[in-house]
């Protein structure tokens, strides 16, 4: 898995006043890399070969999204990290693409929905970029576990967020809305496994902000929903997942919190732990079940580790 130095710069890549004539075919894989590129805000064309999978390996997909970026449809930057030699170029969609996706998107891309994909201000912006590019990694490195058993099915931010508001009977007021970066389902031959939820967590938060993010899922799902769907996080360092758990530990202590903790189904696990695309399948998790905690040293540590699923 790929890192970026501390030290780089985005720079946007201009187009010539023959690209401006250049016209593209719109047609299925068109549509298919403009929902692929929306869903994840920003991607290369390494992470769209890995989500489309072997039998697109081949298919010159750089190519393809640099024809479309000439006709109009893609912003593109690349970025230097002290050699202008084999700069990533990263692509997003442009308001060309946004207008084409929503208008053949078969109906999963409404006007609101479109309003919220990131301005170029945004995606130029070193804090976003930091956080989407190694989503976008995370997501593209997993998807290559699938295989004739194992499938996948990915989905992110845009598709993976809550509604606004869920109506019940005993409870009628707007639910703050949660956005994980995204959303995996595996199915194991005909068996489909939970949905996880997952998040990067790339700085730390204090612990207010982080067990409100744990309440929006909680008051989110229903007590007989809870059980299909998994809070998966992946932390950057080891020693905020061990201060997360802490967070979580003592939380218990609090009746409007605690619930929350203690009613979720959560996994965590951090980038040190994932490599190449296998270790996902592997013994990289930890839950509440796998920690000691001293509670008058105040001294945690993560004892076992374990598989996401059993079956895997």
């Amino acid at each position: 898995m790929y890192y970026y130095s501390y030290n780089f710069k985005l720079l946007p890549t201009e187009r010539k006043k023959t690209d401006a004539v250049y016209h593209i075919q719109y047609n299925e894989s068109t549509i298919k890399i403009l929902s692929l590129i929306f869903e994840w805000k920003l991607t290369t064309s390494t992470h769209i070969a890995k989500f489309f999978g072997k039998e697109d390996r081949d298919k010159h997909i750089y190519a393809k999204l640099r024809r479309m970026w000439q006709g109009g449809l893609l912003e593109s930057f690349k970025v230097f990290e002290g050699s202008y030699i084999a700069m990533p170029m990263y692509y997003t969609l442009s308001k060309q693409g946004l207008k084409l996706l929503q208008e053949n998107g078969r109906g999963l891309y409404d006007k609101q929905l479109v309003r919220k994909y990131p301005d170029k201000e945004t995606y130029l912006s070193l804090i976003f970029f930091k956080h989407e590019c190694m989503v976008v990694e995370l997501a593209s490195l997993e998807s290559q576990v699938a295989n004739e058993r194992l499938a996948i099915k990915f989905r992110g931010e845009a598709q993976s967020s809550a509604h606004d508001r869920r109506y019940d009977s005993n409870r009628d007021y707007n639910i703050e809305v949660f956005t994980p970066d995204y959303s995996v389902q595996y199915k194991i031959d005909e068996h489909v496994l939970p949905i996880m939820f997952t998040e990067y967590e790339r700085t730390p938060k204090s612990k207010a902000n982080m067990l409100r993010k744990l309440e929006r899922y909680f008051l989110f799902f229903r007590w007989d929903e809870r059980k299909d769907y998994i809070l998966r996080i992946i932390f950057e360092t080891e020693g905020m997942e061990r201060a997360f758990w802490k967070v979580t530990l003592t939380a218990h202590d609090t009746n409007s919190t605690g619930s929350s903790v203690r009613n979720l189904r959560i996994i965590t696990t951090n980038l040190s732990l994932i490599t190449v695309s296998k270790d996902f399948l592997t013994e990289i998790y930890a839950t509440r079940e796998s920690l000691t905690y001293n509670r008058e040293t105040k001294k945690l540590e993560i004892a076992v580790r374990i598989k996401m699923f059993r079956s895997l």
